[in-house]
């Protein structure tokens, strides 16, 4: 950082200057700050950018590592779609700089449209801070088809070992009966439609809540479950936040 960044940053500013005191950082960082997606445009890379807003705006040191980064694609009557799922780990700094993994590494998706990789991979960044940032929990994510085979897996370090199948069982329910696992219990107690299904099932069904349709054009074309929190809602409230990005 310059001397003259430095009397930018220090000194008491106005938003405006602010911002243009994190652009001059971001321009002093280049080229090594720069990253280059799957279409070749280029970009800022995500942890220099929150650096920069640290140092001028004092809002913590706090900063992410993306651990993988996949692109799973999805063959349906409509064609296909893409789906960028994101790994990151959140971290903050002590006083000796030193990285404190003070949140869980988490997971996220993101819909990929018009082609555009680049923002697809940006928004599973998002999804999946948002979701270690607020919950603190660490759960698996499965993602399936119509017909409730698993296009992918993601787990969180630190999800219990059986977590996949609770997750699995979510999304194969959630796509075959078209409905969210949650609030399925109703259904199948005795003379009910669904009566004792998930026995009849050999345990491959659940009415545990953590399991949605994914929904296009009034169809079920998949379907997501989560699971391995020991608060259910928390596994819901995941999979209804993945839900709302596959069908964006």
């Amino acid at each position: 950082m310059t001397d003259t960044t430095k009397k930018l940053v220090g000194t008491p500013q106005t938003i405006e200057s602010k911002i243009k005191a994190v652009n001059k950082i971001l321009r002093e960082g280049e080229p090594h700050n720069i990253s280059t997606d799957y279409n070749g445009f280029t970009g800022y890379t995500p942890q220099f950018i929150i650096d920069a807003m640290n140092a001028v705006f004092n809002i913590g040191g706090w900063g992410f590592d993306e651990m993988s980064n996949d692109i799973v694609i999805q063959q349906t009557e409509k064609g296909q779609f893409q789906l960028a799922i994101s790994q990151v780990k959140v971290w903050l700094r002590d006083i000796d700089g030193e990285k404190l993994d003070t949140f869980p590494t988490a997971w996220g998706q993101g819909r990929v449209t018009q082609g555009n990789i680049g923002d697809a991979r940006k928004s599973g960044q998002t999804d999946a801070l948002k979701k270690a940032k607020e919950l603190g929990t660490f759960v698996t994510t499965v993602i399936v088809d119509d017909h409730g085979s698993m296009l992918a897996l993601s787990r969180m370090d630190g999800a219990i070992h059986i977590s996949p199948k609770f997750a699995h069982a979510k999304a194969y329910t959630s796509a075959n009966l078209g409905a969210p696992t949650e609030g399925l219990a109703q259904y199948a107690g005795e003379g009910k439609p669904y009566f004792d299904f998930t026995a009849l099932f050999g345990g491959k069904m659940t009415v545990i809540a953590g399991g949605f349709p994914v929904v296009m054009h009034g169809k079920v074309i998949g379907a997501v479950g989560v699971g391995g929190s020991t608060d259910v809602s928390q596994d819901a409230q995941c999979a209804l936040e993945a839900k709302k990005n596959l069908e964006a």
